[in-house]
């Protein structure tokens, strides 16, 4: 199978098993960085009918349409400056991962700004309104996000991680409600647009071993 036909498979099957399949068309439409113009011109429809089934008025489309969909998306994609689909195949094909991460819990939720502020990380997508009750460290590629009602934050270890972990959260129906990666320098447009659609915020630290980060966070949780 080649990589694009991959990642329309990969698309269709989201918003087909999705809860809200609605929401998750827009999702994948805005990641593409289509409108709904746009993609109606290509399906040579109205761009009400797009807004009807992002919104829930109509009901999921069907298998062959969905697919007209996914493939239109895919093409008006390829056309922008800054493709998802050539950016994300790659990161697409690792999959669902089955190795546990390791976390911790926090007795009583957490100040994603007190959080910052501990780590003294600088924000580079995103703000730090809310909560969280737990942090999950990702070391290696094999890690996996875990399946949680929890609102959780994901510590990045090394650079290479964050694509393929942004990514997979397009996949995930609980998201964590920010990272923190080992960088402060500017994110690409892709990640900056997967991070807005996403809705989850980054934090960026210089500098700073991983042992030193898990201590001072650990320090932060057992003071409550």
């Amino acid at each position: 199978m080649g990589s694009e036909e991959f990642l329309r498979k990969v698309i269709a099957g989201d918003i087909a098993l999705a809860q809200r399949p609605g929401e998750r068309m827009k999702q994948w439409r805005l990641l593409c960085d289509v409108s709904q113009k746009e993609l109606a011109n290509a399906l040579r429809i109205t761009a009400s009918v797009i807004s009807d089934y992002e919104s829930g008025r109509r009901k999921k489309p069907g298998t062959e349409f969905l697919r007209k969909i996914v493939r239109s998306l895919c093409l008006l994609d390829a056309k922008k400056e800054h493709s998802f689909v050539s950016e994300m195949n790659a990161s697409l094909r690792l999959g669902r991962e089955e190795t546990p991460v390791k976390s911790v819990h926090s007795k009583e939720s957490i100040s994603l700004s007190l959080l910052a502020q501990q780590v003294n990380g600088k924000v580079l997508v995103g703000d730090l309104q809310g909560e969280c009750e737990r942090i999950v460290w990702v070391t290696d590629s094999s890690s996996s996000l875990p399946e949680t009602n929890e609102r959780f934050f994901v510590v990045v270890s090394t650079h290479d991680l964050v694509r393929p972990l942004f990514v997979r959260v397009c996949l995930l129906d609980n998201r964590p409600v920010g990272f923190l990666i080992p960088t402060t320098n500017s994110l690409s447009e892709i990640d900056k647009r997967l991070a807005k659609v996403c809705s989850f915020f980054v934090l960026g630290i210089d500098g700073q071993k991983s042992d030193e980060i898990k201590q001072k966070i650990e320090r932060l949780f057992s003071s409550l």
